[in-house]
């Protein structure tokens, strides 16, 4: 339907970097010149375990957080505003810097279910 009125590409949410990218490419014909930027060293004991967390382990911590804050996040973690829910991760990691990486990781991995649910289980 979209094309249909005239686009000339559609790009759902939650998009993927590389996705916008390649539309970018494909439509104004542009070539992009990437750098490789030096990653800080992470140790695995600094590294959130995010596989290893249930969401129910997720869920109590968050339970302890405010409900403007919860309700914040999780209505932005629906619309797939992740620049709203990066504000709302940055407000969790001030009060439970585990927590707010546990949080991170899962956004940059788009992983909206695996927020929700440990949202909604509390």
């Amino acid at each position: 339907m979209i094309l249909a009125e005239g686009c000339d590409d559609y790009i759902r949410k939650p998009f993927r970097e590389n996705d916008l990218f390649d539309a970018l490419v494909k439509h104004l014909q542009v070539k992009f010149t990437y750098e490789e930027l030096e990653q800080p060293a992470v140790s695995l004991a600094q590294r959130p375990a995010v596989g290893k967390l249930e969401p129910m382990q997720i869920s109590s911590r968050l339970a302890k957080l405010s409900p403007e804050l919860l309700r914040g996040l999780r209505q932005a973690t629906m619309l797939g505003y992740w620049d709203r829910v990066q504000v709302y991760i940055g407000q969790v990691h001030e009060q439970d810097p585990e927590l707010g990486m546990l949080l991170t990781e899962l956004a940059r991995n788009y992983d909206q279910n695996r927020i929700l649910q440990s949202i909604d289980a509390i």
